[in-house]
């Protein structure tokens, strides 16, 4: 399994698109977010983060199961983030259940530089992420997520790769290719 994280905004989701054929591509906070809506707890996918660390790491494992299980038909990727901005601190994307249970062998953080970002999160009108067009909290999710990433191989043994996907779209995809070869 291979877990692909990056910032709100840095073309993860976009980038994946291109390996679709080869990989059944999962969105963990999809997958989250289908779970709490049904436990009654959000109603829109940007309300995850406002949820108390507890019930964070109880739909996170439940999504990690539901994920395990769809492993063992096809080879997947999952899209996630891995730190979560919340309104207290930064919680982990993966909590270490949800980690053990997933075993990624590779993980990747999809980065851009910052005013390329800025462009692209206002650009989407899909989602709220005003909170991202800090330059300051943009930079610091940026280190919190590598910090994270460096926990999280020594966790399951996994090889972390820096993917640089600023450019145009599409322009990291060969760089991904090698990757995942």
């Amino acid at each position: 399994m291979i877990i692909v994280t990056g910032t709100p905004g840095s073309g993860k989701t976009t980038l994946l698109k291109s390996f679709s054929k080869e990989f059944k591509i999962i969105n963990y906070g999809t997958i989250m977010f289908e779970i709490a809506e049904k436990d009654g707890l959000v109603k829109n996918r940007d309300q995850l983060r406002n949820l108390e660390f507890k019930e964070q790491v109880k739909i996170q494992k439940k999504a990690a199961r539901k994920i395990a299980l769809m492993r063992k038909k096809e080879k997947i990727i999952v899209d996630t983030h891995a730190a979560i901005p919340t309104p207290n601190g930064y919680y982990p994307g993966l909590n270490k259940e949800a980690l053990k249970i997933l075993n990624p062998k590779i993980l990747i953080f999809v980065y851009v530089p910052y005013g390329e970002l800025k462009k692209r999160i206002k650009g989407d009108k899909t989602r709220k992420r005003k909170e991202f067009l800090d330059k300051k909290k943009s930079d610091e999710l940026i280190e919190i997520s590598k910090l994270f990433l460096s926990v999280y191989t020594v966790r399951c043994d996994a090889k972390i790769v820096l993917l640089d996907n600023s450019g145009p779209v599409g322009s990291a995809i060969p760089k991904m290719k090698k990757v995942l070869e």
